[in-house]
This record gives structure tokens, C-alpha cells and sequence, in this order.
């Protein structure tokens, strides 16, 4: 605790030593010669693409709750079932009995991994497409009120702005998703699997069990809601940096989220100051390792684009 103390204090000490030499964020405009900085408009990921993504993926969890305690709940009122458990009484297990609760859970394994690998294969496109089409507005939005000079001559982006190493951050936030997506089943089943063999073992019945199923699905929803989350914003992050490099926009203004009921000092200490969008900012949850918006886990803070640029007599004078 005292090294991540020392650490803020000597992070907030610089902060405050460069804040009288820092630029300001509008345009300076009163003598071409000088210095001149342009803030861009926050870049926001599109809660619209953020529900849907998490949309589908609860769909088809709350499915295979469903499903499940139906299923499980038949298993436990068969007749064999019942009469075992009211033998058994923690004696041991039934083979019969063990070997239904097996079945059923690797009926619902295989069932349900290829539920969800079917829909990995599509949501995980779907949400890498919007949030492509969501940072090109942005993008846009944010630099629509740069010029290069008084005159108004306007920073001319490409609006694609599609390089290898974005083509690569995309093509690796397919991946991403689509993992995340297809370990669901197993995350969830495999806790499902156990407890039900447990039960059926102990001699307990679905008054103790089934609570132990709604509790398993409500951290596996929770889980997969923070996590899709996640993943979008560390993706469109990830995007806009890439498409500001291809730009030759290499600063950003870290933008503290807020909100939050356990902010990161670091990031507190940090927000509205300038970082460099190639290293990022050193307020990593490691000791102050440098990390980009959005990087650390369910880090929710995102960047303004800064353009840094030194006016000439020849540029003030052109058309």
C-alpha cells in the first residue's frame, strides 16, 4: 500500500510541477508563431453497440439457466430420483441416479457449446463492425473543429483510416470475442455439473439446490455482462489509438470516467492531462506501468485526440 502511495504522490507532485508549462486546451490564436494545441471532442463508445453486444450474450445465458433448472427440476421429481433420495440420505450415491445427472449435464455441454459457437460466430462480427462504424464517427466528430490555420484550412483525414496494425487490432478483437463467448457454457455448466452430482450424493433436494443454481447464473450473467463490456470499450480504444497513429495524432488528454464507487487513484490523478498515445500513461494498477484507456480490467476512462503543431509565417500567409 505504501509503494502505490508513494507512487500517486510522486505521479500528482510532477503533474503539478508541468501544469503552469502545459498547453491549453483551446486554440491560441493571437500570434501564428506560437505554439498552438487542438482538443478534439471525447471519444465515447456508442452505448447502443455496448446493449446490443451484451443483449445477445444474456439471451443466450438466461436460455441455458433456463433450460437448465427445467430440466434439472424433472430430473429431481422422476420417481427413480426421489425414491434414491429418500434412501440414500447422504449414504452414498445411486449409479443409476449419478449416471442420469452425467447424461443430462453432457447433453447440456453439447447442446449449448454449439449454441454458443454459433453465436460467437456472429455477434462477435456484428460488435467489431459497429464499433468500427461508431469510431469512424467519432473520429470525425472529434476533429471536425480543427483548422491548421486562422483561415480555416481544415485537418484532412483519411475516414477509413484502415492500416495493417488496425486491420490486426480488429482481427484480434474477433478472436477475443469469439473466445469469450464460446467459455461461457463451460464456465457455467461446469459449476452446474458438480453441485447437481453433489446433491444427488448428499441426498438433498431441489429446495437446497435449486437457490444454488440461481446463484451460479447470476454470477455467470454478471461475469459475462462486465466482461462483454469490457471488451468493447478496450476494442474501440484500441481502434481509435491505432487510427490516430495512422493519422500522425500521437497525443491524447486521459479522460477519467467518473462515476465509479472504486475509482483508481492513478487515473483520478491523471485525467485531463496528456499522455503519449504510442506508450500510454504510467497509472497501471502494476505500479504505475503504462497503460492505454480502457486497458486495465473494466477501466472505463477514454482520451480526447490532441494535435500539436508549430504555426510558420509561411503557413499563417497561405491560402
Amino acid at each position: 500500500m505504501s509503494k502505490h502511495t508513494d507512487l500517486l504522490a510522486k505521479m500528482s507532485a510532477q503533474i503539478k510541477a508541468r501544469k503552469s508549462a502545459a498547453p491549453k486546451r483551446h486554440l491560441i490564436a493571437d500570434n501564428p508563431n506560437k505554439k498552438v494545441v487542438w482538443r478534439g471532442k471525447v471519444l465515447r463508445v456508442s452505448a447502443g453497440v455496448q446493449a446490443r453486444y451484451v443483449s445477445h450474450i444474456m439471451h443466450a445465458i438466461h436460455q441455458m439457466q433456463n433450460q437448465t433448472k427445467r430440466e434439472v427440476t424433472n430430473l429431481f421429481k422422476s420417481d427413480h430420483v426421489v425414491a434414491h433420495i429418500n434412501a440414500m440420505q447422504g449414504v452414498g450415491m445411486d449409479a443409476s441416479a449419478g449416471s442420469q445427472a452425467r447424461i443430462l449435464t453432457n447433453k447440456f455441454k453439447a447442446q449449448y457449446e454449439a449454441i454458443f459457437a454459433d453465436l460467437a460466430a456472429y455477434v462477435a462480427e456484428t460488435m467489431i463492425d459497429e464499433l468500427t462504424q461508431n469510431s469512424k464517427q467519432q473520429i470525425n466528430t472529434s476533429l471536425q473543429g480543427f483548422n491548421l490555420t486562422e483561415a480555416g484550412k481544415k485537418l484532412l483525414l483519411d475516414p477509413e483510416m484502415m492500416s495493417p496494425a488496425v486491420k490486426e487490432i480488429l482481427k484480434a478483437a474477433v478472436a477475443q470475442s469469439t473466445s469469450f463467448i464460446k467459455s461461457i457454457p463451460d464456465r457455467y455448466l461446469a459449476q452446474i455439473s458438480d453441485e447437481l452430482l453433489h446433491s444427488i450424493q448428499q441426498g438433498d433436494g431441489l429446495q437446497e439446490l435449486i437457490p444454488k443454481l440461481d446463484g451460479y447464473g447470476n454470477q455467470t450473467a454478471n461475469w459475462a455482462h462486465n466482461t462483454a463490456m469490457d471488451q468493447t470499450r478496450k476494442t474501440f480504444n484500441a481502434l481509435n489509438i491505432g487510427r490516430m497513429h495512422y493519422a500522425g495524432i500521437s497525443e491524447g488528454e486521459w479522460i477519467h470516467s467518473g462515476g465509479s464507487q472504486k475509482p483508481r487513484p492513478l487515473h483520478v490523478a491523471f485525467d485531463g492531462h496528456t499522455f503519449n498515445l504510442a506508450e500510454g500513461a504510467p497509472v497501471g494498477d502494476d505500479d504505475g506501468d503504462y497503460v492505454q484507456p480502457g486497458e486495465d480490467p473494466n477501466c472505463r476512462c477514454t482520451f480526447t485526440p490532441i494535435i500539436s503543431a508549430t504555426a510558420s509565417n509561411d503557413e499563417t500567409e497561405s491560402d
